[in-house]
């Protein structure tokens, strides 16, 4: 039996413009892209295999298509994944164009009835002795494990995992109400057999000796390794408060945290959350109607203002006081007060106030999970990072950084280096570090990208930087609108929005493609998307950087 179906006949190959996409079916069950592109056409599939948005809605770049939901980026030739999130990469189809401009198709029969395809990985080969380690249970890990595959390292890959699960998106924990662990593992452990990349689970590692090229290890084991990646992510911030330490005070890391406080949550609790950023804000808004009441403590005027500055602020504490949530702003948890020093009770804010509280959410950000490196030769910053050139390298030679750890080069913020804690910066770096590890040299081009679910609404941000200026298109009322943030030199460092998508996808490939916005072509309201004809318009200076 042949690879290949037939070819169909699709359409005439003036049906479709340059840099226009269409979609198709293939047959009954399946649908595929058209995109054209420099007078060549293109097949690639037609829906987004990370949650499965269709890609005609996409943003079309040079070369490549990005998802409008979560700006996923597949390369237009081959379907490869080239951005995140996600692991997996779209199938591709043959095209024939006939003497008569007939555009036709084949496929796969393996990609029938399929919207994703794995890519090619290299078999572990036992004579190879190398070891690479990761340090690091996430998805900077993971993807680094299966890049080294798909480069063609074949020697033993180890996992290093703190937590006693497999690597797992950790991003729902905040969005829905109730998970299935198991939905959110990034691959199966038959994944991991069958392409040799050993996992071990509940172990972490203590001490790092450059010299002897040794990772300690919490269960008394010693690792040697050839190569290093440090990926160990970050943990919850603590306060000095008294009381921090009653049963039903919690934070939020981990899918056991998620448990935790799941499993106290009944119809008359009050939920106090201490911290007004996204983790506080995503959780309330998904769990205010589960339970009696959810109070935020914040010590800004306005959620988020430092970000998106008074205007988007107020819009939002309105938002959240509209569905029950009650925001208690410009102030401060002060005490934790407990009737029987075993549980929280009460919690008094700066301000004298006193609140009743049965579940008390600790939520004022993070701190690198670096500890066990201090004492060896890799230098580590005094917030906790490590920094890195730009192939992730840090200065001890055959060891990388990468994830929330790594104080590394960003190409939308002129690749100045900067710890960006997101979590498709964290895969991506997880694939440049297992580039680099198998000895195919690229460099970081990273365009950080990240969304937030409020009360079931997506908010979308591309981009990073200073914020100076601000310019706002759309409704604020009834949240649809773009923000443009700029600094002081009138570049803008980052986007985001409710409702229009597409524009903060654009911004993203456009950075991606080394460009760069400035205020003065968003700033007329009559015509504020006419930049995104800039994506492909091979005149346009590129950024050197």
């Amino acid at each position: 039996m042949s690879e290949f179906t037939d070819f169909v006949a699709i359409c005439k190959e003036s049906d479709i413009n340059n840099d226009e996409v269409k979609e198709f079916d293939f047959d009954r069950n399946n649908k595929f892209l058209l995109i054209r592109q420099n007078d060549r056409i293109w097949a690639v599939g037609a829906t987004c295999p990370h949650q499965g948005a269709p890609l005609v809605k996409g943003v079309l770049g040079r070369g490549r298509i990005r998802c409008s939901r979560h700006g996923s980026c597949y390369d237009i030739k081959t379907g490869d994944i080239e951005d995140f999130p996600g692991l997996d990469s779209l199938p591709s189809y043959p095209v024939e164009i006939s003497k008569d401009g007939e555009v036709k198709v084949r496929a796969r029969h393996k990609d029938l009835n399929k919207t994703r395809r794995i890519k090619k990985m290299s078999s572990h080969n036992k004579l190879d002795e190398r070891i690479f380690l990761l340090i690091g249970g996430g998805v900077a890990s993971a993807t680094c494990a299966e890049t080294l595959r798909q480069e063609g390292y074949v020697g033993r890959i180890i996992i290093l995992c703190g937590e006693e699960s497999l690597p797992y998106d950790r991003t729902p924990l905040s969005k829905v109400w109730q998970v299935n662990h198991q939905d959110m593992e990034l691959r199966s452990e038959e994944f991991y057999e069958q392409h040799n990349i050993e996992i071990i689970l509940g172990v972490e590692a203590i001490k790092l000796d450059t010299y002897t090229n040794t990772v300690s290890c919490s269960n008394e084991q010693q690792i040697k390794y050839d190569k290093l990646f440090i990926a160990t992510g970050s943990r919850p911030a603590k306060l000095a408060t008294e009381g921090i330490g009653y049963r039903n005070v919690f934070s939020l890391q981990n899918f056991v945290d998620l448990q935790a406080i799941m499993s106290v949550l009944r119809p008359r609790t009050n939920l106090i959350c201490t911290g007004g950023g996204f983790i506080s804000l995503e959780l309330s808004s998904t769990i205010i109607s589960k339970i009696r009441s959810v109070l935020v403590i914040s010590h800004l005027k306005y959620p988020l203002e430092v970000l998106y500055g008074e205007e988007i602020g107020k819009r939002l504490l309105n938002l959240y006081r509209e569905r029950g949530v009650q925001m208690k702003m410009e102030s401060r948890m002060k005490d934790i007060l407990s009737d029987d020093g075993v549980r929280v009770t009460e919690v008094r804010t700066t301000d004298g106030y006193k609140y009743p509280c049965d579940v008390l959410l600790i939520a004022v950000g993070v701190v690198p999970n670096t500890d066990w490196v201090i004492d060896s030769d890799v230098p580590v910053n005094i917030d906790g990072t490590i920094d890195t050139d730009m192939n992730l390298r840090t200065p001890v030679p055959n060891i990388y950084a990468g994830g929330d750890i790594a104080n590394a080069p960003v190409l939308s913020y002129s690749n100045q280096r900067k710890c960006v804690k997101h979590y498709q910066v964290a895969q991506y770096h997880g694939r440049i570090a297992g580039i680099n590890m198998a000895g195919h040299i690229q460099e970081l081009r990273t365009v950080p990208f990240f969304n937030a679910s409020f009360f079931g609404m997506s908010f979308l941000q591309a981009g990073f930087g200073s914020l100076h200026d601000i310019f706002i298109h759309g409704d604020l009322k009834r949240l649809k609108y773009v923000v443009y943030v700029s600094d002081r030199d009138g570049n803008v460092t980052y986007v985001s929005t409710c409702g229009y998508d597409s524009a903060v996808i654009s911004y993203c490939e456009l950075l991606a493609q080394g460009k760069r916005l400035h205020r003065s072509e968003v700033a007329d309201k009559s015509n504020p998307s006419q930049w995104m004809e800039q994506l492909l318009d091979t005149r346009r200076t590129r950024c050197s950087c």
